[in-house]
């Protein structure tokens, strides 16, 4: 491992550092620590609409502060384009509002398909065909900008690799994205002169047209070679095939990730790059905005299948939706568990970044909390909970 570059515990002020500490100490159950620090939690400021198990206050308001997890239901999401584009008569925004609630969607999701069906059909027109997640046409305003981010994003990376004395992928050279749904990354690729790939499982979707990344593609003049297919598995593509291999909040949703690895390490060049961004499950929105709990690190804080039940009784319209999700598109792995595994597949790291939650969700994170998450996950430590995401570098060993 050549450089260690570390994000973490220093990126927050000061004083957020000193109840993190706080919080390590009390969570091991020191005795010095309780009796050494004094350290109140702050509590979520919303209303408690119940109680889990006697001890998890279910906040309203909570879940959707932190990611507004109603998005991901195809028949609302489009319906919320079509409010935003004015499309919406006054009686259908009332639906629409009466449908997201305070914390969960309050009808069942076949009543709401077959509101926003008509509606949706009427205003064809507007919507980007063969779509996997609803987008308007008239999206296309913000493509530029989204594509320029993206393009910036790699071009961080490449200064980092030149940096660690590597050559950085060129123009003309090929390069994989591992999971797109827009496309706005690969795109920006195919705009810097790569030969741009990507590759996704789309979640049980495979067979159905990339709308959004052909779609997007189109209106930036851009050309990207998309592929279905599942990374744990051999590929189509030859070894050694990639100068660059590139994803981001995309490893966190692997389940057997040794596999992946080994299968990113053969399509890898010789003297390519990885580079990827990946989520940490156990921080305050690991879950994703479809599986969010109703109070900080709830996803932590209970079994993985006292979770399910949970989802059961207190999101009864969206079970059927977060069970799956929670089973097959998340994985419940430690930080550490991904360097071990990049290790076993034959890469070496050379950048490692860690990148902590927005201060707003670690404030909530209290000595309590902290035992809980610990007690319920053995194999984890203090640095999952707070982490967001991880950031790093690697080439070929």
């Amino acid at each position: 491992m050549r450089t260690i570059a570390r994000r973490g515990l220093e990126a927050l002020p000061q004083a957020i550092q000193s109840r993190l500490l706080a919080i390590a100490r009390a969570a091991r159950g020191s005795e010095n620590a309780a009796h050494g620090y004094e350290f109140a939690g702050v509590d979520p400021d919303y209303p408690v609409e119940g109680t889990h198990q006697g001890r998890l206050p279910i906040y309203a308001r909570y879940r959707w502060s932190v990611k507004p997890g109603y998005r991901s239901f195809r028949p609302i999401l489009e319906l919320l384009i079509l409010e935003q584009a004015g499309l919406l008569a006054p009686s259908e925004q009332q639906y629409l509002r009466s449908c997201i609630g305070s914390r969960t969607i309050e009808r069942p999701l076949e009543d709401i398909e077959g509101f926003a069906a008509p509606i949706v059909k009427r205003h064809a027109d507007h919507f980007v065909p063969d779509a996997a997640t609803p987008m308007a046409k008239t999206a296309a305003s913000g493509f530029s900008e989204r594509t320029e981010r993206a393009r910036n994003q790699h071009r961080a990376g490449f200064r980092s690799a030149e940096r660690l004395g590597f050559r950085a992928p060129a123009p003309g050279e090929r390069a994989l994205e591992v999971g797109f749904n827009e496309g706005y990354s690969p795109i920006a690729l195919s705009l810097m002169g790569f030969e741009s790939h990507a590759i996704d499982n789309g979640y049980g979707l495979a067979g159905r047209a990339p709308g959004q990344i052909a779609f997007v593609a189109k209106q930036c003049g851009a050309t990207v070679h998309t592929a279905f297919g599942d990374v744990t598995t051999r590929t189509q593509y030859p070894d050694g095939h990639f100068r660059y291999v590139f994803s981001a909040s995309v490893l966190e949703h692997i389940l057997d990730l040794d596999s992946a690895c080994v299968e990113l390490r053969r399509v890898l060049h010789p003297d390519g790059i990885m580079v990827h961004s990946v989520g940490s499950y156990y921080c305050c929105d690991g879950a994703h905005a479809l599986a969010i709990p109703d109070q900080p690190w709830g996803h932590v804080r209970m079994s993985a299948t006292d979770y399910e039940e949970y989802v059961c009784r207190w999101r009864p319209h969206e079970a059927h939706a977060t069970i799956p999700w929670l089973r097959t598109a998340l994985a419940r792995r430690p930080i550490a568990a991904l360097s071990s595994s990049l290790a076993r597949a034959g890469l070496k790291i050379h950048m490692w970044i860690e990148t902590p939650s927005p201060a707003q969700h670690l404030r909530h994170l209290t000595p309590a909390i902290v035992g809980e998450c610990l007690r319920e996950n053995p194999g984890i430590a203090l640095t999952d909970l707070v982490v967001r995401d991880v950031y790093f570098i690697a080439t070929a060993a």
